[in-house]
């Protein structure tokens, strides 16, 4: 059999064409296979903040406000915590946990007060770790007033919750007390619940829309036997209207109660 006049035994049996390829397109696939082989978390441990700030809106002065981060740790070995580091001393920021397994988180709860502050706030806490990679700072903001200056389209009453004034005679079934949110702008606004405490106090998941002028009361909620120890909460609103504006109403606790009475009374349930 012949192929443009040659005798197919002149084709060789094998024909090799050189391939030639590029310095550029060799290190494009060797970072592929790279990137393959270390597909999940990375070995050394790393540091991922869900919300890395934290807007309380409105907050009136001469209070404590506090908000909880949660540090959570997305490599493969376990995450130490050494230090947190406000930036201010109006801001403090303890440690229950230093320590978290991959996968787990570390609780971080920050309290600020806003003492004799005006204006527009805006602190952060240093996170001190063994984590490799960015380690976000921990960052919140607020608008500090005075009891005389309005706080956008939200009215809160009271403006801060100072517990020692509504000790009930027992909490050992636990109990509750109401605020109340008036919409004191022209505009209808949705009003939602933000923020909360996790722990010691309970606020409803409210959320809803108020007309101009109309007002709700929320239920706060207190622990069986509340601890007898000085300590800061907050609750924080959104109001979404024209436009959207955050109050923070504070809840704290600033002496001792002493012991609790063994009362089952049932007006505390």
């Amino acid at each position: 059999m012949t192929h443009n006049g040659l005798m197919s035994r002149d084709w060789p049996s094998t024909v090799r064409v050189p391939i030639r390829c590029s310095p550029l397109l060799l290190a494009a696939i060797m970072v592929s296979c790279a990137d393959a082989q270390t597909d999940g978390p990375p070995k050394e441990p790393r540091v991922k903040v869900a919300d890395e700030i934290f807007d309380f809106g409105f907050v009136p002065q001469k209070s404590l406000v506090s908000h909880v981060f949660w540090l959570k740790n997305t490599g493969g070995q376990t995450l130490e915590i050494k230090k947190l580091l406000p930036n201010c001393g109006c801001t403090e920021a303890p440690l229950e946990q230093r320590d978290a397994a991959p996968g787990d988180s570390i609780r971080a709860e920050i309290a600020f007060g806003s003492g004799l502050f005006h204006g527009r706030v805006r602190k952060f806490i240093q996170v001190e770790s063994n984590a490799a990679g960015r380690v976000p700072a921990l960052t919140f903001t607020a608008a500090v007033v005075a009891d005389s200056e309005k706080t956008g389209p939200i009215v809160l009453m009271p403006r801060a919750l100072n517990l020692d004034d509504l000790h009930p005679d027992s909490t050992v079934n636990g109990w509750r007390t109401d605020v109340s949110l008036r919409n004191g702008s022209r505009s209808q606004v949705e009003i939602s619940v933000i923020s909360r405490p996790d722990r010691q106090v309970s606020a409803d998941d409210f959320s809803g829309k108020l007309a101009p002028g109309e007002e709700r009361k929320i239920s706060l909620r207190f622990e069986p036997g509340l601890p007898d120890q000085v300590f800061s909460k907050s609750v924080t609103f959104e109001a979404t209207g024209p436009d959207t504006v955050r109050v923070t109403l504070p809840v704290f606790k600033t002496r001792p109660w002493g012991a609790n009475p063994v009362v089952d009374d049932p007006k505390h349930r």
